[in-house]
């Protein structure tokens, strides 16, 4: 789910083939009213390189296949930064740059969610388990090659993101 304070702090930064942006910027809260902090275990070290998925692997056609590999993830003043580049052979490598090159892209993770932990609205541990390219834009697959796609918002209604100012009718 979006937080309207979120979607101008992870937005994935374009360099060619290479991606990279905050995945979180510190003081900043979830959907759920919790914040990350520099003290929030993220669990880095159990995994040596994540794969960059799209839409948390629930997009129909493209669904867990690997588009790329975040090669950087560290902690910095401002936030949890990361660093990957993109995989030029994927079939989906074309349709993720039109994207990328529109700025409709943001960076987004999902935890383990059993082992995520929060106390007074900060988050205490939150081991991350995936990372994603999430489009947030009005643009999708259907538009930049021919396949069917989801709504890029399946989880917000039209109202939602309006307010959000992500609806292009609005």
């Amino acid at each position: 789910m979006f937080n309207k304070q979120l979607l101008g702090n992870n937005k994935v930064q374009n360099y060619g083939n290479s991606v990279g942006g905050f995945l979180f910027k510190w003081e900043t809260k979830d959907s759920l009213g919790n914040m990350w902090t520099p003290e929030t275990n993220f669990y880095l070290d159990w995994y040596g390189r994540y794969p960059i998925l799209f839409n948390h692997g629930r997009h129909p056609d493209v669904g867990l296949e690997k588009l790329g590999t975040i090669y950087e993830i560290r902690k910095t003043e401002e936030g949890l930064m990361l660093i990957g580049s993109l995989d030029p052979e994927s079939q989906w490598y074309e349709a993720i740059c039109v994207l990328k090159d529109k700025d409709s892209l943001l960076w987004g993770a999902s935890p383990v969610q059993h082992l995520a932990s929060s106390e007074g609205g900060v988050w205490l541990s939150y081991p991350i388990a995936e990372l994603s390219l999430v489009n947030i834009g009005p643009e999708n697959f259907k538009n930049t090659i021919s396949i069917e796609t989801v709504d890029p918002l399946p989880s917000l209604s039209a109202e939602k993101q309006r307010e959000l100012e992500l609806d292009p009718n609005s």
